[in-house]
């Protein structure tokens, strides 16, 4: 248990700096030639107040929006507006278990014969039942557009 909250620690740690950098580069505009600006400038030239194409401490900011930000908010349980370690744990479990209950289901749903294995065959009849919406026992180019809507 302590290896895989030390592996969550990192990743949790890395998910959070990524999405922090890419929350505001995720923008993809046309520039007034037509030609699309990299997300990457684009974030720079919204937070670069002295326009020298770097962003200083004092120009990076947080995005104020997404989720990440509200799990975070809500992983700080005693108020103080930091988030401990052991607040970081505690959060990290939770997700953890919410994640192992949603891919238990997802094994039973797919273990059609509830024999504790997914064979090929399960696999196969799981994806075909999916895509046939109307259950005719047929799949269509418009059941497998919505099919790929919903993935």
């Amino acid at each position: 248990m302590k290896s895989m909250l030390r592996h969550f620690k990192v990743v949790g740690a890395s998910v959070i700096f990524s999405i922090t950098m890419l929350a505001e580069a995720k923008t993809d505009k046309l520039a007034s030639d037509g030609h699309r600006k990299s997300a990457p400038q684009d974030t720079i030239r919204r937070m670069d107040s002295d326009g020298d194409g770097l962003l200083s401490f004092d120009e990076f900011k947080l995005p104020k929006r997404g989720n990440w930000m509200m799990r975070l908010k809500s992983s700080d349980s005693d108020g103080d507006g930091n988030i401990s370690r052991v607040e970081l744990e505690i959060e990290l479990r939770r997700r953890f278990e919410r994640e192992n209950q949603k891919y238990q289901r997802r094994f039973e749903r797919a273990d059609l014969n509830g024999d504790g294995f997914i064979t090929p065959e399960e696999r196969k009849t799981g994806a075909f039942q999916r895509l046939d919406a109307n259950d005719d026992g047929y799949i269509s180019a418009r059941e497998i557009d919505v099919g790929r809507s919903h993935h």
